[in-house]
């Protein structure tokens, strides 16, 4: 019980720490900057919705349909 407490605050830490790197991503992109700075925003957008939707799918299907 208490480890998989620790699992699901350690995953939600992962996705409010994605989510700054999301809003910094964000700000980027709508400035003049490089390319490369463009890419790395793109990829961390990219990274930052790819782990919400894996934790949200993990949540659910995981946990909740086999705890029934």
């Amino acid at each position: 019980m208490m480890s998989e407490i620790m699992i699901f605050l350690f995953r939600v830490s992962m996705i409010l720490f994605s989510a700054m790197g999301f809003i910094v991503a964000y700000l980027l992109l709508t400035k003049d900057v490089t390319f490369f700075f463009k890419f790395i925003s793109v990829l961390a957008i990219s990274c930052w919705v790819l782990s919400v939707a894996y934790f949200s799918y993990e949540m659910y299907f995981k946990h909740f349909l086999h705890s029934k």
